[in-house]
């Protein structure tokens, strides 16, 4: 097994707009399937992502093994990023919880 970092350039590999859930799905199998245990993900040229995939990207970036790291991340896709990172920290129906029943 390789102890070198693969770098992997994400707009060649896949595209500059980043958009279908199942695309990250597929990709993150590859990645994991590469016997690289440092990835280095290039997003220069990257331009346009999507809630979905960012999601998907950030889920299984979480659950992996591989030390992956993002190099030059646009400010809008470091945004999306953020937040869905925020989004998984905070539900958005937290008080639901807590509110009564009202019968009509």
């Amino acid at each position: 097994m390789s102890t070198q970092a693969c770098k992997i350039s994400i707009a060649h590999e896949l595209s500059p707009d980043l958009a279908l859930r199942d695309i990250a799905t597929s990709f993150m199998d590859r990645l994991e399937s590469q016997r690289c245990p440092e990835i280095i993900l290039d997003f220069s040229e990257v331009e346009t992502i999507t809630r979905s995939f960012a999601h998907e990207y950030v889920a299984r970036k979480a659950k992996s093994s591989l030390s992956i790291n993002e190099v030059n991340v646009p400010d809008n896709i470091g945004r999306m990023f953020k937040v869905i990172e925020n989004s998984e920290k905070k539900p958005r129906f937290d008080n639901l919880r807590h509110s009564q029943t009202i019968f009509l």
